[in-house]
């Protein structure tokens, strides 16, 4: 019985050994955070492309993706031949809405916040958070989406999206996959960011596409009868390929 109240004093100055210092301090989740091929993530590329988007940018594909047939709906657009069109990385380009000329190690910080307000909802399942991926600044977010499949089934999905802002130009890439698929195909998309090289100079000649390599294994438009086919209309009268959770989008006419 002697060695109990040894104990308890122990245990009582342990428990008082922080009393009087200060409280943990939170953590800041807009704190940029880095990721470099080799240090936890794997940015491994197997094509590069040549100049797309009227000659704004250069990227690769990702090791072990294909790049699909062109659509005027993107710069470009991968997939590794999944039955249901999933995985697959859309990237897509538009004039930034937002008052960044060019996101750099600077100022990503600030985009993020102003983007967590842009995108905050009920679907987010991973808010906003400002990154340098290789050498790209960019921000990051996973929202939960629901696919219709053109037989009817629905699927529960998610979409990771990247942004970054180059001359006043927003560019999105997207990794749509099955949902509990994101760490398994979120190094893709990274690959994909880390791998831009944006153009200099003021004059974008040229096509959206620039001349495509060619690629025998290009998956062709014509999409299997059990592909998942999402919506094609925003609410607001733009383009969408999914809805969020909650909400069931219709197959592609």
């Amino acid at each position: 019985m002697r060695g109990r109240p040894i104990l308890l004093a122990l245990l009582c100055a342990t428990a008082c050994a922080g009393c009087g210092g200060e409280p943990p301090k939170p953590v800041d989740r807009f704190q940029v955070k880095q990721a470099k091929h080799g240090q936890g993530y794997d940015l491994s590329v197997a094509v590069d492309l040549p100049p797309l988007d009227e000659d704004r940018l250069e990227l690769s594909v990702p090791e072990g993706w294909k790049a699909m047939s062109r659509s005027s709906q993107y710069v470009i657009r991968f997939d590794r031949g999944g039955s249901l069109g999933l995985p697959r990385i859309e990237v897509e380009a538009e004039d930034s809405p937002y008052e960044f000329d060019t996101l750099t190690a600077e100022n990503v910080e600030d985009f993020a916040r102003v983007l967590d307000k842009a995108v905050a909802g009920p679907a987010i399942i991973e808010p906003p958070k400002p990154m340098i991926i290789g050498g790209t600044p960019c921000a990051r977010y996973v929202i939960g989406v629901r696919l219709q499949t053109r037989t009817g089934g629905v699927l529960d999905a998610e979409r990771q999206v990247i942004e970054t802002i180059y001359k006043n130009r927003l560019y999105r890439v997207t990794l749509l996959i099955l949902e509990g698929d994101i760490l398994k195909y979120r190094d893709a998309a990274y690959a994909v960011v880390a791998s831009i090289k944006f153009q200099e100079g003021e004059d974008f000649g040229g096509s959206v596409f620039g001349d495509m390599p060619t690629l025998d294994d290009v998956k062709p438009d014509d999409a299997k009868s059990d592909d998942a086919k999402p919506d094609d209309k925003k609410p607001d009268g733009g383009e969408k390929r999914e809805s969020a959770k909650g909400e069931t989008s219709s197959p592609t006419k």
